[in-house]
């Protein structure tokens, strides 16, 4: 069922990929070898779904399903899973525009990444820095979304170096928008250097 419902999902019929990931989850829980790990990874995905259909509140729905499945697999907050799941109903909540409360979730998985990967040159990592820094931008908080577009750059440096990716050229873009509201804001990074 999950390949199926994954097919369908990248192909963009949401609706078929919630139908198979839903049956994947009866069979997850009628077998005799439950697997949370699989069920948790169903319900992200079936949020995903939701997002894609601009039904936030199912896909938020979907997305606390999985968080609390994985906060009892790891109790510790250390999973990356769960990093991914934060991520994921930060920007469903951030398409609802309610900026505050993901900016919540982007931190929680920004802190798991930052446990997860040590030395921080992750797109993941790069990726919640970035999330993190369109929402305060757009709550008017720009001094923070500069920080964040900062942080985000310079791991897309690292990653990109010959700087040929659309995040990283998203986050100069950003970072110019969010300096335009701020006057005598710096930067360590600069687009030119």
């Amino acid at each position: 069922m999950e390949k199926l419902g994954l097919a369908s999902l990248l192909r963009g019929d949401n609706e078929n990929a919630i139908k198979y990931y839903m049956e994947a989850i009866e069979i997850y829980k009628r077998g005799p070898n439950r697997d949370d790990n699989n069920l948790a990874q169903c319900y992200n995905i079936i949020g995903v779904a939701y997002k894609n259909n601009k039904e936030y509140s199912k896909a938020i729905e979907y997305y606390n399903k999985a968080i609390e499945i994985y906060k009892q697999m790891y109790p510790n907050e250390d999973n990356k899973d769960l990093a991914v799941c934060y991520n994921n109903i930060g920007t469903a909540i951030y398409k609802a525009e309610e900026y505050d409360e993901s900016i919540i979730n982007y931190k929680k998985a920004i802190k798991i990444y930052e446990t997860v990967h040590p030395n921080r040159d992750n797109e993941d990592l790069a990726s919640c820095y970035k999330n993190i820094g369109i929402a305060f931008k757009n709550n008017k908080k720009y001094a923070d979304s500069i920080k964040y577009f900062n942080q985000a750059i310079e791991i897309y440096k690292k990653l990109y170096p010959n700087r040929d990716n659309k995040d990283l050229d998203s986050c100069y873009k950003n970072l110019e928008s969010a300096r335009k509201y701020t006057s005598g804001a710096s930067s360590s990074s600069n687009y030119n250097s």
